[in-house]
């Protein structure tokens, strides 16, 4: 839920978001993310596809994750 409202992720965006957010406030790197989220060898293209997906989603938090260089975090809005 953000804010009251339902938000339907999926298992790979939930995954993602717990993981970003247990790291709170250090930036995740991606090569990590890639490690702990997916088992096969999955690219990096991946994780944008699916954070955008995510942003559109979340667009009611009151965070909101960025792509910084080769790290992910989450900001304040």
């Amino acid at each position: 839920y953000v804010n009251g409202v339902p938000i339907n992720l999926t298992l790979v965006e939930m995954r993602i978001l717990s993981y970003v957010v247990r790291a709170m406030p250090q930036p995740v790197h991606k090569s990590e993310l890639l490690e702990k989220i997916w088992v096969d060898s999955t690219k990096h293209g991946k994780i944008h596809v699916h954070l955008s997906n995510m942003k559109a989603k979340l667009w009611n938090w009151t965070h909101e994750m960025q792509i910084r260089g080769n790290s992910i975090v989450i900001v304040p809005l």
